[in-house]
């Protein structure tokens, strides 16, 4: 499976894009979509995504972190 890239969510925020770039410099190719791409709160958004699609391996370094606002969004 060497020739699938992997695929890394949140790839925006800190933890996310250190994995992209270390990937990155070690020559793994990596998809990295927004969250307009792949939003992981949205079930049709992940099926369409993942519909037919295969990677290396999947990290998922996507994280809520409004941690005032999560308190009045208990669904996110």
């Amino acid at each position: 499976m060497p020739d699938l890239p992997l695929l890394i969510t949140g790839a925006n925020g800190q933890v996310g894009g250190a994995a992209a770039r270390l990937a990155r410099e070690r020559g793994v190719a990596c998809e990295t979509p927004s969250r307009a791409a792949l939003d992981l709160a949205d079930a049709a958004s992940i099926h369409r995504h993942m519909d037919g699609r295969r990677w290396r391996a999947i990290l998922n370094c996507a994280a809520y972190t409004a941690v005032d606002r999560a308190e009045s969004e208990p669904v996110l």
